[in-house]
């Protein structure tokens, strides 16, 4: 039940921060933090691991890019966030 509530969180909580950030055209193929989040788990990593996993690759899509608006202090919060949404 637990990982059901993490799993539900990462996707709600970082769905929509892709979805604020223009690209709502158009097809487009998997979402790379999914993808990340699932591999971990399928590779008998813990619900934190993949949470962590998917973490990392919105941090490089949001924060680390050139044309990011996202800063660090704003992505942590909101990390922290859905973190402790269903802790």
């Amino acid at each position: 039940m637990k990982l059901l509530k993490i799993i539900m969180a990462v996707v709600m909580s970082f769905g929509m921060m892709i979805a604020q950030d223009g690209n709502q055209g158009g097809t487009q193929g998997p979402d790379p933090a999914q993808q990340a989040f699932m591999a971990t788990m399928q590779n008998g990593g813990t619900a934190d691991q993949a949470f962590e996993a998917a973490a990392a690759v919105y941090h490089q899509m949001d924060v680390e890019c050139d044309d990011c608006d996202m800063t660090e202090e704003e992505f942590q919060e909101g990390k922290a966030e859905a973190k402790a949404a269903f802790d």
